[in-house]
């Protein structure tokens, strides 16, 4: 498996900007992990550009960092910085002094979901962690509940990948 440098200066620079707590691999995991590193990715259930996102997750973007008219998901520039905008917003919803690995989990599957069908199944279940992951599976569609652990399991092995120089 061979993934693309072309953006890894992007991930870098979004990185340390919105989530210097986090490894710019981990930002790059995510939209392999999403998109394959493709620009012009379109999911299924709607996931636009590199890093995936969805249309409101863009659009509110959009608005907050006050991008230019005409800025389109599919630019690559675009797409990483508002990505990893959006997941530091999600981080920033699950403070201390939960551990940081309970932090990222939180923060993807609210980026895969929702923000709100995680605080949902927070509030329902109780606040650790596999607890939560419990009340997502009563909360969201048997399919999507896959998708979710799929993508996070492969978030994981892309960047523990990265982190060996196995693929870079």
């Amino acid at each position: 498996m061979t993934i693309t440098k072309e953006y890894d200066n992007l991930f870098e620079f979004h990185g340390q900007k919105w989530l210097p707590e986090w490894d710019w691999r981990y930002l790059k995991s995510v939209a392999y992990a999403l998109s394959m590193l493709q620009p012009e990715y379109t999911s299924s259930d709607g996931r636009i550009g590199l890093m995936g996102l969805t249309r409101d997750q863009w659009n509110d973007s959009v608005a907050r960092l006050r991008f230019p008219g005409g800025a389109i998901p599919t630019d690559p520039v675009r797409s990483i910085e508002a990505g990893t905008y959006y997941l530091a917003v999600m981080r920033g919803g699950w403070g201390s002094p939960r551990e940081e690995s309970e932090r990222q989990w939180l923060t993807l599957a609210s980026y895969y979901l929702d923000f709100d069908k995680v605080l949902r199944a927070k509030e329902l279940m109780g606040s650790k962690l596999n607890a939560i992951d419990r009340g997502l599976e009563g909360l969201t569609p048997r399919p999507k509940y896959d998708a979710l652990h799929k993508f996070l399991n492969r978030v994981e092995e892309t960047y523990q990948q990265l982190k060996k120089h196995e693929i870079n």
